[in-house]
């Protein structure tokens, strides 16, 4: 008798069936192997779930390390060959609507932007070279009330409510033409493939023909990034340079045909980890916009730290009364937070306006 069967009367082989709890080993040992093969599909739609889902702050860490552990057995090499065959080719474009990239990246170090207070970012941001500085396509009117100032209001969730706030306010003034706010939650310029915002910017800049655009992005963007075919996570110098490409580029284009721009960073996040990427986020926005004179960064890590530069749910507001300041995700903006971004946001629109010969 071997261990495959036992013998029946007549001399022949049964062979044995396994148990309820060997069924249950096999079906754990290819449940794990489906999901190490498909680790890359499995944190996308991890990382697309709203910043305030309960789900996505557990499942989020979880598909992290399955993805990880994938990348050093070499599991995703079989879902690659299998999308080049499909023709599927992974990049990592932020989307061909910008066309030609204008900047390069070279091996120089960063400047130290490291928020007082704080630990350094663990990557080192490459800098590029910034554009050459082309001469505005329009010379620009003055603002008036009867030739009001046109803006463009658009970006991630975070968004939603400092942009109501400032196109409230730029209405009240009667001299800024703000259409409603182009807002759109869990996107960002990470995953095009989710949403793709260059094609969507270059559709708004064609119909709105702002004068000033008002952008937020960076929310969502805290994850994996492909590059020449390899996944990197915030952290990564590879990651930081193509986030850094992908901002220059998006601020490139809408700076043309004259326009300004208002880019608007991200608030500090309570969660530790979700703190880490953001500073590393918010560098690469000061950087790239250190590099361009006609962009203005409202700084929202400094607008909402406490007075130590750490997380602050609750802050003294401009009439000195302490207000909640973020929602229960310690993330997003309260009504309050939301008012406070709001107006510092239109106050860089003001000295735009001011700039232009406004009367404010």
């Amino acid at each position: 008798m071997d261990d495959s069967g036992i013998q029946d009367a007549s001399g022949g082989s049964v062979r044995r069936s396994l148990s309820a709890g060997g069924v249950a080993k096999v079906g754990v040992i290819v449940y794990v192997l489906a999901a190490l093969l498909n680790s890359t599909d499995l944190l996308g739609q991890a990382e697309r779930m709203p910043l305030s889902s309960s789900t996505r702050g557990m499942v989020l860490p979880l598909a992290r390390n399955l993805n990880t552990l994938s990348g050093t057995l070499h599991f995703d090499e079989p879902g690659r060959k299998v999308d080049e065959l499909r023709g599927i080719k992974v990049t990592a474009e932020p989307g061909t609507a910008f066309g030609p990239s204008t900047t390069s990246t070279s091996g120089s170090q960063s400047p130290d932007t490291t928020v007082a207070g704080q630990q350094p970012p663990a990557a080192t941001v490459p800098v590029t070279e910034p554009p050459p500085t082309a001469p505005p396509v329009t010379v620009p009117s003055v603002p008036t009330k009867s030739n009001p100032l046109k803006i463009y209001i658009g970006g991630d969730s975070l968004v939603q409510g400092w942009g109501a706030v400032l196109q409230r306010l730029s209405v009240s003034s009667r001299l800024v033409d703000a259409p409603a706010v182009d807002y759109r939650a869990a996107t960002g310029l990470a995953r095009p493939d989710s949403f793709d915002w260059p094609t969507r910017l270059v559709q708004q800049m064609t119909a709105v023909r702002p004068q000033v655009a008002v952008v937020g992005f960076g929310g969502n963007d805290g994850q994996g990034l492909v590059v020449s075919g390899r996944a990197f996570q915030p952290g990564a110098p590879e990651w930081a340079a193509e986030y850094g490409r992908r901002v220059g580029e998006t601020m490139d284009y809408l700076l043309r045909d004259g326009r300004k721009l208002i880019w608007v960073g991200t608030p500090m996040p309570e969660n530790a980890k979700d703190f880490a990427h953001q500073e590393i986020i918010n560098q690469i926005f000061r950087i790239e916009v250190a590099k361009r004179p006609s962009v203005t960064l409202v700084d929202t890590w400094v607008l909402f730290e406490s007075p130590d530069h750490t997380y602050a749910a609750y802050m003294v507001d401009d009439d000195g009364v302490a207000k909640l300041m973020r929602q229960g995700d310690g993330f997003h903006l309260s009504v309050a937070g939301a008012e406070r971004l709001g107006r510092a946001v239109f106050a860089k629109l003001q000295d735009e306006l001011a700039a232009r010969g406004a009367s404010i």
